[in-house]
């Protein structure tokens, strides 16, 4: 169930992905709450923009994509477009750390929490301020950055939204006449206990041979684990970090891990039919159009901690490293002033919802989607332990597949796990305080 090795932050290849700017002219703002501004002055060397990640041109040249519609934009303002460095998701950060340091560098790469500090602590990314025009109010709105390091911005960011998403099978709960996660949520009633509680009324042995064929609710952890509203580090003002897997609020998202175990409701694939819901990131929606287009699949956020003094989410990152010895600087930050105008100025989001109107998503779906990515009614997370050395790249998953597949009760997988993430915090904490100037 966990056997996929994703970054916490996979949620970025969404149509929330980075957005860029760079020419003379255009109409956008630095904050959702300005009117219309120009878009920001660049400086363009080149009509093409190099980004390394693992996505295909095919996708970014196709405008019916959300990153191809982002790219159409980029041509119209900009006169450039962004070209793909291929790549793949495990060799990304060796295949980035080969082009800069041998005078290839492309102009952005793909952003990867487990790369946050490394990138910068190695001089492999670049100081944005370098590039723009400081005075530029459209700028004001990088200072919203929860990524800044020690007060610089390395990366062309974007905005943050919430990824945590319910997916559900509209037919099954009709079927089983329950109330919908949708429907609960707008009473303001979708918590974890009611999770648990319909995946053990969804789960099903339909023909009754001992085995079951309908599994009630699945949970990627990965991508759910915030709504206890804390990470498994906890990061100090000077950048260190500190062992927080202790914490009583992760105690209570574990257990109910461990409770969809013991209840036998996880598994099946939602997207298949043969399970009721499915708590994951909001890129599933841009995945499988179809199935909400259809109706067969509706949305709803990911639950709340029952008892929780705010409704938590993970948080979506939008935001594109800025290569060191970069040859088109400005069309990466070109790219990134695109897609933040295209979602939080007026001008933008009427253009934006050309995209929108390519498909045609359920009214309750497009209410879900902007509930969750307007950033008033969850306080998002971001997931730092990422970037604390392999922790959550391999160990995290073997400590969930543990409470998930396992059934080890997490006071016995804590103390488990705790030395081992303790010795990754050390090993990093060490190279933080040793940092050279660059």
């Amino acid at each position: 169930m966990f056997k996929r090795l994703v970054c916490i932050f996979t949620a970025l290849v969404m149509v929330a992905c980075c957005f860029s700017a760079c020419g003379k002219s255009g109409g956008g703002s630095g904050s959702g709450n300005r009117a219309n501004t120009s878009l920001p002055e660049l400086e363009i060397k080149s009509d093409t923009v190099k980004w390394l990640c693992w996505d295909s041109q095919e996708v970014l040249d196709d405008p019916t994509t959300a990153l191809g519609f982002i790219n159409k934009q980029l041509q119209e303002k900009y006169g450039c477009r962004v070209e793909v460095v291929r790549t793949t998701y495990q060799e990304l950060t060796s295949k980035a750390i080969q082009l800069i340091l041998s005078d290839q560098a492309p102009d952005m790469v793909f952003f990867k929490m487990a790369d946050f500090p490394n990138f910068i602590l190695n001089g492999l990314v670049d100081d944005v301020s370098k590039h723009i025009d400081t005075s530029d109010p459209f700028w004001d709105y990088l200072d919203e950055n929860p990524l800044k390091y020690r007060g610089v911005n390395y990366n062309c960011y974007v905005r943050t939204t919430s990824a945590g998403r319910t997916y559900y099978n509209r037919k099954m709960f009709e079927n089983a006449g329950l109330e919908t996660p949708y429907e609960l949520f707008k009473k303001d009633q979708w918590t974890w206990s009611k999770f648990l509680e319909l995946s053990k009324e969804l789960t099903q042995d339909t023909n009754r041979d001992g085995t079951v064929d309908i599994y009630g609710g699945t949970v990627t952890a990965i991508d759910a684990y915030m709504s206890c509203g804390e990470d498994f580090v906890k990061v100090n003002q000077d950048g260190t970090f500190e062992n927080n897997i202790r914490s009583p609020q992760i105690a209570k998202f574990m257990d109910v891990l461990f409770n969809i175990n013991k209840l036998g409701c996880s598994g099946g694939d939602i997207w298949k039919g043969n399970c009721a819901m499915l708590v994951d990131s909001s890129w599933q929606v841009s995945s499988y159009v179809d199935k909400f287009t259809d109706g067969v699949i509706g949305v709803a956020p990911a639950p709340k901690m029952d008892g929780a003094d705010k409704w938590y989410t993970l948080a979506n990152y939008s935001g594109l490293w800025l290569s060191k010895g970069a040859k088109n600087p400005g069309g990466a930050l070109a790219w990134a002033a695109v897609s933040r105008w295209l979602q939080d100025t007026e001008d933008g989001r009427k253009v934006y919802q050309e995209y929108k109107d390519l498909y045609d998503y359920p009214a309750d779906v497009e209410e879900v989607t902007e509930w969750c990515e307007s950033g008033k009614n969850q306080t998002a997370v971001l997931g730092r332990v990422a970037g604390v050395g392999n922790f959550g790249q391999t160990e995290i998953f073997t400590m969930f597949n543990s409470t998930v597949d396992w059934g080890t009760p997490w006071s016995t997988n804590v103390e488990t796990t705790y030395p081992i993430l303790q010795a990754q915090i050390d090993s990093i904490n060490k190279k933080l305080a040793t940092e050279n100037e660059y």
